[in-house]
């Protein structure tokens, strides 16, 4: 039977294989591909049943592991293969999902520290965010909540804590995917099928943003994370709400109580954005607005909070 060396071994020569061949006008080749990466995935699997956290110990053991299975999965997404398969009889958006869903209990905050890692698997998130939301989201609640508070805590820990180059963008753009996917009103978008699980789910992510924002003077993301931000307070604007109450509710003083209000305020209602009233088209102009707002609270909230 297959070792796990074997198993990653073979997910390297996919995955070579993947990035050398021009696999968009070779359909028998997408096939074959796609069928042995579906075939690949639970042996995978099966080596790294029942293994959640990872000890520090093994992080060097389970990086050789589990970066084969995530950088062919990213190079496998990124050929945009489900193009070509035409009627096939591997579903390659199926299995992408899949594979992102395997990789989530195998993964720990402190794998996700080590920038090649950390770059396969935000990237390969969106891809599936932006490619195949909806069939995300079905596999999201068929799970429950729990497994969707897990994902959403790995997307906000990768676009705040890992380096820009390692994945945060793509953490920013998974996240800025999932609140469009979530856009409060309209039944029909696919992250409200997930949040009929947890209603507080696009809170708690906005508000672990938020709390790296004020708390940590080195934070420096807030144009990178800003149009991500947008989508998610569009999305849910009561949660927003909620979010601002609990940061203010947590400062001692009156006055930064006052001071934090007036700024939050001014973050979603001044300089031509209005998220106060309802959702808003968001358009290049407004994005670039709300990047402006949000830099500006930053330094703001920041020069006053840290005050004694």
């Amino acid at each position: 039977s297959p070792t796990e060396r074997s198993v990653a071994a073979v997910m390297t020569m996919l995955k070579d294989f993947c990035e050398a061949t021009n696999m968009l006008f070779d359909a028998d080749a997408d096939a074959k591909l796609a069928t042995a990466a579906a075939a690949a995935l639970p042996v995978f699997k099966r080596y790294h049943a029942g293994r959640s956290a990872v000890a520090a110990v093994n992080e060097d053991e389970d990086e050789d592991a589990l970066l084969p299975c995530l950088e062919f999965m990213a190079v496998l997404s990124a050929k945009d293969l489900y193009n070509s398969i035409d009627g096939g009889s591997v579903d390659l958006g199926a299995l992408l999902v899949a594979g992102l869903l395997e990789a989530l209990p195998l993964l720990s905050p402190e794998l996700l520290l080590r920038p090649r890692l950390a770059a396969a698997f935000y990237r390969l998130c969106e891809d599936v965010c932006e490619g195949h939301l909806a069939r995300l989201c079905a596999a999201l609640a068929a799970g429950g909540a729990a497994g969707s508070r897990t994902f959403l805590a790995m997307l906000v820990h990768g676009a705040t804590e890992t380096d820009f180059n390692s994945g945060a963008k793509s953490a920013c753009c998974s996240l800025e995917a999932i609140g469009g996917g979530a856009l409060a009103g309209s039944e029909n978008a696919p992250f409200r099928v997930v949040i009929n699980l947890a209603p507080d789910l696009l809170g708690q992510c906005m508000y672990g943003i938020v709390e790296k924002m004020l708390l940590y003077p080195s934070f420096g993301r807030a144009d990178s994370i800003a149009s991500a931000l947008l989508m998610l307070i569009r999305a849910d604007p009561g949660g927003f709400s909620l979010v601002c109450q609990r940061a203010i509710g947590q400062q001692a003083d009156v006055q930064k109580k006052q001071r934090l209000s007036a700024a939050f305020e001014r973050l979603v209602a001044s300089n031509g954005v209005n998220l106060a009233n309802g959702p808003v088209r968001v358009d290049r102009a407004t994005k670039k607005k709300f990047r402006e707002n949000l830099r500006t609270f930053v330094l703001d909230a920041r020069s006053f909070l840290q005050q004694a």
